[in-house]
């Protein structure tokens, strides 16, 4: 009789676990989590790990909300977007089931990554150690932005793969990043330009635009004036201007010698701002998706300089990097809860 009734629990606890599942949830395997990411341009990929996990390798475009932190998973919950599905993974699958269970039950559509990163290893797809954010265009072209230190980026536009101010100084191993369809150089300093980097990201047809000093140094690049456009297929580069306008600082970026760049793929306009202040030319600026923003004076912008600069042409989402140990919070907060403009805060120390 006990036995029978023991049985009876475990079967009614059994039959719990079963109805514990949200309807909004899908469990899929690591593949096809990777097909479902990849595919979905409006798709939001959270990593439920901790911090120092996801430091030691995550899935590229992951966003990290740790589930073991309760109250800062719900409160960045509630600013995510319920009409995006939501893609979750943990170590090993429990974390993310409980994540996923929780965000279905907030009025989320979610897609759980069966087994974990670990199941995603072993079946050797691949993980990265730097922060990237995934973009589409408006024909569904992928963009994906890695950020690397400092002033230094890769975007991947479409397959064709862009490095911006390849440095070595931050210790960036470029052996295991990908060869450069085109190097971009904003300036000769040597937190921007590093001759053995460009060679180490270099292959055969890679094209390396900079401005004139650099030309000059490098013997390689090919010099843009400001203004001036480059045609590379779907892709397109625009050099901008870049200099110092606050009193005593002008010799840092004296005016007429530096570049910034916009990148047009398709319909999505990437601004990477180089060495630079609020300058007049900012507010010609038009309809640009993404920014990024220096901010570290006396070389750069204060913050309350990259609040202005941003009110001048109005990006849809803002990076701040070059930004060192510069204090970012007044910019988040004075954006905060503005729908026009994003502040996106990486790991660009």
């Amino acid at each position: 009789m006990k036995l029978i009734k023991l049985l009876s629990i475990l079967m009614g606890t059994l039959c719990v676990g079963c109805n514990a599942q949200n309807p909004n949830v899908t469990v899929v395997t690591p593949s096809d989590f990777k097909t479902a990411v990849e595919t979905d341009a409006n798709g939001i990929l959270l990593d439920v790990r901790k911090p120092d996990e996801f430091a030691e390798g995550h899935l590229k475009g992951a966003k990290l909300i740790n589930w073991l932190d309760g109250d800062s998973f719900k409160k960045e919950a509630e600013n995510l977007d319920k009409t995006k599905t939501v893609y979750v993974y943990c170590r090993s699958g429990r974390r993310s089931n409980s994540a996923a269970n929780y965000l279905a039950d907030q009025g989320f559509k979610v897609v759980d990554m069966k087994g974990g990163i670990m199941a995603w290893k072993a079946s050797g797809l691949p993980t990265t150690v730097l922060d990237s954010d995934i973009f589409f265009t408006g024909k569904g072209k992928r963009v994906e932005i890695t950020f690397i230190k400092h002033g230094t980026l890769m975007i991947d536009a479409g397959g064709y793969c862009v490095h911006i101010d390849p440095v070595l100084m931050f210790g960036t191993d470029y052996s295991k990043l990908p060869k450069a369809d085109l190097v971009l150089v904003t300036h000769e300093h040597g937190d921007h330009f590093d001759k053995t980097a460009v060679e180490q990201v270099w292959k055969d047809g890679t094209v390396f635009l900079s401005n004139g000093k650099v030309a000059e140094l490098s013997k390689k690049s090919e010099a843009m004036k400001v203004g001036e456009t480059k045609q590379f297929g779907a892709l397109s580069i625009t050099a901008a201007a870049a200099y110092n306008i606050s009193p005593g600082h002008e010799k840092f970026h004296p005016k007429g010698r530096d570049v910034g760049f916009i990148l047009d793929i398709d319909d999505l306009r990437i601004y990477v701002a180089g060495d630079t202040e609020e300058i007049s030319e900012l507010a010609e600026l038009k309809d640009v998706d993404i920014a990024f923003l220096p901010v570290n004076q006396p070389y750069t912008m204060t913050a309350a300089q990259c609040i202005k600069a941003i009110e001048m042409f109005s990006p849809k989402i803002v990076y701040p990097y070059h930004y060192g140990e510069t204090d970012l919070k007044p910019i988040v907060e004075h954006f905060k809860g503005k729908k026009d403009i994003e502040v996106r805060i990486r790991r660009l120390e």
